[in-house]
């Protein structure tokens, strides 16, 4: 099985949210936080690289991508001139449908919205916002122009209940596909800042929201036509995958099945943690990321001749190649 990293384009690190689970500079990790927007160039050369290496789909994340001024010309010049032949845009801001029809036009494939709840109480106590009812339109009317997937983060005593009515939306809209996530615990022992929302609502720590997905799945399971078991890119958790009468596709990643880990995490206090080795970040402030939680695993291409770039890249991607699985 071919192991090959995604490569996840943080763009940004501005996102306007508080999500309970997340931290203010979203996947980037502490080092970027001053780093409002990421160099196109830079971006372009690190996409060009992974294609050379047989890369062929990028995800594009923050922060919110949406607020990146130069959002379309980097789609347009992954999909023109580099050779991407996918591109995923992951977002949770009602503005995309300021420019949703511009995205269309450059070559955007699928558009990915991060939704954890179809309840506007709920939606408000997870983000921050009240801007529920933009958000669930601006989904609709994006779903009827391009692919449309839905990820959602399931946490216990806030939405966990609800995930039937997630589904029904995700139907609803004929979406390709509902991704299920659970709580990355780990989160609160970096630089998080998400404490005092956790304390706001009464919770202590992120892992008094953890909920198992596996009574969810089994759930799932009765309705599905299929079930697999997939990985992403040949890394990742191994997530179940159901197919459902209607078409839907509903994958559910559940971090306790074991992940993929590779020499960087010997000597990690994470470790063994809930972040599987299966991407590659390139984040605003021009470094290689290799995981969410540990920024000394992390390479900064800054100040790097286009020779020293390369074998840095190359580097990078050994650390997954290299990487074994733990149940």
């Amino acid at each position: 099985m071919k192991k090959l990293p995604q490569l996840r384009v943080l763009v940004t690190t501005f996102c306007g949210r508080r999500c309970l689970y997340c931290r203010p500079t979203g996947e980037g990790g502490c080092s970027c936080s001053s780093s409002k927007f990421i160099n196109l160039d830079d971006a372009v050369r690190i996409c060009r690289l992974y294609r050379e290496k047989e890369g062929t789909e990028v995800k594009i994340t923050g922060g919110d991508p949406v607020f990146w001024p130069e959002l379309t010309t980097f789609i347009r010049l992954l999909k023109q001139d580099v050779g991407i032949t996918k591109v995923e845009l992951i977002t949770r801001s009602p503005k995309i449908v300021d420019i949703i029809d511009d995205l269309v036009a450059a070559g955007l494939d699928v558009l990915n919205f991060s939704i954890d709840a179809i309840d506007n109480e709920a939606y408000e106590k997870i983000t921050g916002c009240d801007d529920y009812d933009e958000l669930i339109e601006a989904i609709r009317e994006c779903a009827a122009l391009i692919p449309v997937k839905i990820n959602s983060v399931v946490m216990k005593g806030i939405n966990d209940c609800n995930v039937g009515n997630l589904i029904d939306f995700c139907e609803s809209i004929n979406a390709t596909q509902l991704k299920l996530l659970d709580i990355i615990e780990d989160l609160q022992d970096t630089d998080a800042g998400n404490g005092y929302r956790l304390n706001a609502i009464g919770v202590e720590k992120l892992g008094d929201l953890y909920a198992s997905l596996s009574p969810i799945c089994e759930s799932i399971k009765k309705r599905a036509t299929e079930e697999n078991t997939v990985y992403q890119g040949g890394l990742g958790h191994p997530m179940k995958e159901f197919l459902l009468p209607s078409g839907l596709i509903i994958t559910a990643k559940d971090s306790r099945n074991g992940a993929w880990y590779g020499k960087v995490c010997e000597n990690c206090p994470h470790y063994p943690c809930h972040d599987a080795l299966m991407a590659l970040r390139l984040t605003p402030d021009n470094r290689l990321q290799c995981c969410l939680l540990n920024d000394d695993a992390s390479i900064s291409l800054n100040g790097l001749a286009t020779a020293e770039i390369e074998a840095e890249f190359v580097a990078a991607l050994n650390v997954y190649k290299n990487a074994r699985f733990a149940a």
